[in-house]
């Protein structure tokens, strides 16, 4: 495309009614332009020479985009996009950009979500919810009670780990694997209290059920027998072991990995027996919001109430049968349970 442009028509003549003027040695048909310089002769046109506008680029949302890495081939061209000869980058910065962010969003896709670096992690831990109603362990243990422990202070616990994580280099840990390091050989670390009350609250809800306690059967009571000598030694000992502790904390049965036998053990505030490589296997929450709205400071009858009417068994044998991909126990056989 070319233009014609006048270099004089952008001067202005001093008087309005200045015109042009004739030479009076030139023929009638050659004309003077009054200009600043003078009178001289008009020149020759002048042609500017410019560049023809693009061909229309192909947009990103068009069918052929995850071809279309060279984008300034025209829309009505019926060949197939082929790859670019040039980086990305020597590309318009709004194209490059806009290929940039279609390229993002499909490896986002492929990694199942947002990677650490492109968002803001909002919670690494959530609440889980008891496997039953809020009042199935009623009258043993009353709605009111699991609604201030499970949707208060397990709540609290979960926030303040998770919290605690947005800045913390053991990011990306299970919740076990980040108890054993939190805990650091006996010097915990600020993250351990709110990990290990995460992880044990959930062990907690999990070690009850409606309609539990009584007896266990099968190979769980058989092993019970064998390292305990009776049932009935088994809940005194549990009994007396809870009864024992000074303070908040937790009552455990748990599975000896170098003995390869189930013990009783009560630990202090948030400690896990999984900090010292034991197996848990049921537990009782000893802290005083457990029990203290339906049973005040009376400790040995919500105990014995657990062990008579809340523990699960079934919960229990489940988690034998996977305690002995561990521990060889030998007899008796703990998935004929």
């Amino acid at each position: 495309m070319c233009h014609r442009i006048n270099p004089f028509s952008f001067f202005w003549a001093k008087n309005p009614q200045d015109k042009p003027l004739r030479h009076p040695h030139s023929s009638p048909r050659r004309l003077l332009v009054r200009s600043p310089f003078g009178d001289m002769p008009p020149p020759a046109p002048l042609f500017l020479s410019l560049p023809s506008p693009p061909p229309p680029l192909l947009p990103v949302h068009h069918p052929k985009a995850p071809q279309a890495l060279t984008l300034n081939r025209p829309l009505t061209s019926s060949r197939k996009p082929a790859l670019p000869t040039r980086p990305v980058a020597s590309l318009a910065p709004a194209v490059a950009t806009r290929q940039y962010d279609w390229t993002r969003k499909q490896r986002i896709r492929r990694q199942g979500g947002l990677s650490r670096r492109y968002s803001k992690i909002l919670s690494y831990y959530g609440l889980r919810t008891p496997p039953y109603k809020l009042d199935a362990l009623e009258p043993y243990m009353s709605r009111r009670t699991v609604e201030l422990h499970w949707g208060k202070h397990h709540q609290d616990y979960v926030e303040g780990l998770n919290k605690q994580l947005a800045s913390s280099p053991l990011y990306g840990y299970t919740l076990e694997e980040l108890i054993k390091e939190a805990y650091n050989n006996g010097n915990p670390l600020p993250e351990y209290n709110n990990a290990a009350q995460v992880w044990n609250h959930h062990f907690f809800w999990e070690s009850m059920q409606p309609e539990g306690g009584g007896l266990p059967e099968g190979g769980v009571l058989q092993q019970i027998e064998k390292d305990f000598g009776s049932f009935t030694n088994f809940r005194e000992e549990f009994i007396s072991s809870a009864l024992q502790l000074l303070g908040s904390g937790w009552v455990w049965l748990v599975l000896k990995r170098n003995e390869r036998k189930l013990s009783v053990v009560h630990t202090r505030n948030a400690i896990s027996p999984l900090a010292f490589g034991d197996i848990p296997i049921a537990s009782l929450d000893l802290w005083e919001h457990a029990y203290y709205l339906d049973y005040k400071d009376d400790r040995r009858t919500y105990i014995t109430n657990f062990m008579d009417h809340l523990i699960s068994w079934d919960t229990v044998t489940l988690r034998m049968m996977r305690a002995e991909s561990f521990v060889n126990l030998g007899e008796p056989n703990i998935p004929v349970a």
